[in-house]
Formats: C-alpha cells, structure tokens, sequence
C-alpha cells in the first residue's frame, strides 16, 4: 500500500499488452480453417514495440489514488490462402478496463477475434502495487497465448519489465491456448530509474 506521508511518489505509468508473435498464427488457421494474420513478425519483448493486438496504459496519481488511461484493439485480418484481406474489424475493447484501488493499479483484459466463431478471449489480469516510492509487487495471470508483457515508470524514469510471457506453442493449434491460463504469478522488485 501507498505510504501517504510521502509525497515524493506523485506518479507511476504502467503498460500491459499482448502480442501474437508471428506473422501468421500456425499457419494461420483457426480450429474452423479460418486463416488470420498475426502482428508480431519478428516481434521480440520491447516497451517501445507497439506491434500489439491489445494495449492497456495508465497513469496513475498515487497522492489521490486515481488513473487515467486507455484500452487499445487492434484489427483483426482474415486472409486468403495468397495472404490477401478479405475481411477485417476492430474487435471490441468493452472487455478492457483500469482502474485504482486503495493505492493499486488492477488492468483487466478480455478481447476476442470477432471474426472468428466461437474463439475463446484472450485474457489477463494485472495489479501493480508500490510503495516505499521504488518497491514494485506485480500480481498477474495470463493464458498460455499470445505474449504478454508489462513495463512501469515512476516519476518520470525509466520503464522497467514487470514481466514477460512468451507465447506456448500448442500442440496442434495456438487457438487452442487461448483457453487455458497459466495460473497467478507474482514478481517483486525494485524500480530502477535509470
């Protein structure tokens, strides 16, 4: 929790989004041999790569306890089998959301590919709490698929990895991943700012 008699920690900006890490996910194709392209060709873990499907920022006043931020989806492609666009949306961020509560930063995310039948959401869970104006505890859970990936600044410094999940490859179809989570992990820390 937020020591309120140090006002020297005014504010912390925070980053959470997800990454298909191919140009094409297995060969592209859904469970329903629907083909779709990914957004991450030789996409590696980076703060300033904004080749993502989902992005959720937020900044967040810790002297009143408030955020300000946004939710981002990207648009989903299908293709033909010559990797021409026939169809492509922007999937909804109604499932997105950040908010404060009690000095933490909680950052919810469930977007779908909405062009494709019944595929499962993609989903996460963040919450960021800091105190002692550097010591950063990251609570978050994600599914197995895509890549996931967190970064925070405090006072104006430097972003520093609060963590990073690299995508499971599944044994027949990375779709398939979407429906499983890898469980709740934890990561402490100590913010550098430089």
């Amino acid at each position: 929790m937020l020591d309120k008699g140090d006002l020297r920690l005014a504010r912390a900006a925070a980053q959470h989004c997800l990454f298909g890490p191919a140009d094409r996910l297995n060969s592209g194709k859904d469970p329903w041999g629907d083909v779709y392209l990914g957004n991450g060709k030789d996409r590696q873990f980076g703060v300033n790569d904004l080749n993502v499907k989902t992005l959720q920022y937020g900044v967040m006043n810790l002297d009143n306890n408030s955020v300000v931020g946004f939710n981002y989806v990207t648009v989903t492609q299908r293709v033909d089998g010559s990797g021409k666009v026939i169809a492509e949306k922007r999937d909804s961020n109604s499932g997105m959301s950040i908010s404060m509560n009690g000095g933490m930063l909680n950052a919810f995310t469930s977007a779908s590919n909405e062009l494709s039948r019944w595929a499962p959401s993609l989903d996460s869970w963040v919450r960021v709490d800091i105190t002692n104006q550097s010591d950063v505890l990251v609570f978050y859970q994600t599914d197995f698929f895509p890549s996931y990936e967190g970064y925070i600044s405090i006072n104006g410094g430097s972003f520093n990895t609060m963590y990073r999940e690299a995508a499971t490859p599944a044994p027949v179809n990375p779709f398939i991943n979407l429906a499983f989570t890898r469980g709740m992990n934890v990561n402490h820390f100590t913010y550098n700012p430089k």
